[in-house]
């Protein structure tokens, strides 16, 4: 197996979460989605030193991220971006989330408009899974790798 497989097996997990009626069961596989994302990254980088999670970007080097709420007519709100990768971003927002929302990370400086789906959230911070064609987009993958390396050469 290689990491296209398991890219292809979390695009395929994505899909199938977004097409059930069940919450538990569609948060369930998008755990899986990120699971296999990161074996697939850590295949990619070959890179040791976090097999479990992937290459992940502190949000601090990004500014100004906005969440908008997929089919609401209420304004974009800023976040704070915790940390962004391949298959999805954490975040601190002034207000509450509910897991199972469809949203959009816009990362304007960037030039990135991300949709997905939180998975978790607490208080104010929460976690969102992207679209399987957004996890691929290949301004992301710049952008995380990008990052990345600047992080490891700052420790």
């Amino acid at each position: 197996m290689d990491a296209t497989h398991f890219r292809q097996s979390a695009a395929r997990a994505r899909e199938m979460a977004q097409s059930g009626d069940d919450m538990q069961l569609s948060r369930m596989l998008l755990e899986v989605a990120i699971d296999l994302d990161a074996e697939a990254e850590a295949m990619e980088s070959s890179s040791a030193t976090d097999r479990r999670g992937f290459q992940r970007v502190a949000g601090s080097g990004i500014y100004g991220a906005l969440l908008h709420l997929v089919g609401s007519g209420a304004d974009p709100k800023p976040v704070e971006l915790i940390d962004l990768s391949m298959s999805g971003a954490r975040f601190r927002i002034d207000r509450t989330q509910t897991p199972g929302a469809k949203v959009i990370l816009e990362l304007p400086d960037q030039a990135l408009r991300l949709g997905g789906t939180i998975v978790r959230a607490s208080g104010t911070e929460a976690v969102m899974v992207f679209e399987a064609a957004r996890s691929a987009d290949p301004a992301l993958r710049r952008l995380v790798r990008s990052e990345w390396r600047t992080e490891r050469v700052r420790a």
